[in-house]
């Protein structure tokens, strides 16, 4: 299958085209490179040893994507960019809703053109805000508490009016990822470290301590209702949400309608717990100070994942201690690179 990945130098969307390729797939990726490099489509095709040809450019240009779709005969389109960072968007979210709703609209316009009508769609378990019970799943009310789940709940809508127009032929897979974390072990694949600090997740920060690149992490330790204090989180390595990208997509081959599965870990740790964990795996010191509370945040979030391993025969493999050591050997990897290349932006 041809499949176009957007966002796909980003931290997703790579390890996502590394999956799809190894699994047969030709694979096109299309990123505008804002927070990527576009090394990072070079390494993808060394590892696979397959071609993966990188259209660079907005997704917001829908001409821009039909394009693509048209030239490459796409058969499958997996939506993965957009703006991701939790603190990004709540600073400016006239760009989470112009990258994840304007984004998304975008190329469902493309898909509706040159008749497209497969996609797997990148969203968040951002999208369910505060928990009205602990393991959150498919059911569970939306009520997202930030300008990241709002942007792409509204986006997830607009899916499902799309595919209630095209009830016959459309198939879409929409994944609410929680907490993706963690890097391929060959530590060359995109993450998250060069971003913005508003749109790093927790593991990049605890890496930089580590490293020596930032003096401290920030953390809220007076949640009343988690054991240490600290914010719970279902964290998910990140090659575990490829494969489900990769399982969605399979799925769809012969499942019409719109579907939606939680990917996710169902045993959510502290953020506590995390650091000491990262500290383990590191073997060095990371220190921490306290902060005050974001009061868009809320003190667990973890999946209940049990219909995607029903139906799409997925769930988590990799634990905290697997996170935290590919995580640290990105930052390794990383550092001896730029080493060697002064000049090289961090992948």
């Amino acid at each position: 299958m041809n499949v176009l990945i957007t966002g796909g130098t980003g931290y997703i969307g790579s390890h996502v085209a590394l999956a799809l390729s190894q699994a047969g797939h030709s694979v096109v990726l299309l990123d505008n490179l804002r927070h990527s490099h576009p090394l990072v489509a070079t390494r993808l095709q060394h590892l696979s040893g397959q071609p993966m040809p990188l259209e660079v450019g907005d997704v917001r240009d829908t001409a821009l994507v039909s394009r693509a779709l048209l030239h490459h005969e796409i058969d499958a389109v997996v939506h993965c960019a957009g703006l991701k960072g939790r603190q990004a968007c709540a600073k400016n979210p006239l760009d989470a809703y112009a990258h994840n709703l304007q984004g998304t609209l975008s190329v469902l316009q493309a898909m509706a053109i040159y008749n497209t009508p497969m996609l797997v769609f990148t969203s968040s378990a951002e999208v369910y805000g505060e928990p009205f019970y602990r393991l959150q799943d498919e059911r569970h009310p939306t009520q997202p508490t930030t300008a990241l789940g709002r942007s792409l709940l509204q986006a997830e809508n607009l899916i499902a009016d799309a595919v209630a127009t095209h009830a016959t032929g459309w198939r879409v897979a929409v994944l609410r990822c929680f907490h993706p974390a963690g890097a391929h072990e060959s530590g060359l694949v995109s993450d998250s470290t060069g971003l913005p600090a508003t749109a790093e997740g927790l593991l990049p920060k605890l890496a930089r301590v580590a490293a020596g690149e930032a003096h401290c992490l920030a953390l809220y330790p007076h949640y009343e209702e988690t054991p240490d204090g600290t914010a719970l989180r279902g964290f998910t390595h990140v090659d575990d949400i490829a494969q489900g990208h990769l399982r969605a997509l399979t799925y769809l081959a012969s499942h019409p309608g719109r579907h939606l599965f939680n990917l996710g870990h169902s045993q959510p740790v502290s953020v506590l717990q995390t650091l000491r964990a990262f500290e383990a795996a590191s073997g060095q010191p990371v220190h921490w100070t306290p902060a005050l509370r974001d009061p868009d945040d809320v003190a667990c979030s973890a999946a209940n994942a049990l219909r995607a391993k029903n139906q799409l025969g997925w769930e988590a493999q990799r634990g905290l201690a697997d996170i935290c050591e590919s995580s640290w050997n990105h930052m390794l990897t990383q550092k001896m690179l730029n080493a060697s290349a002064p000049t090289r932006s961090s992948l």
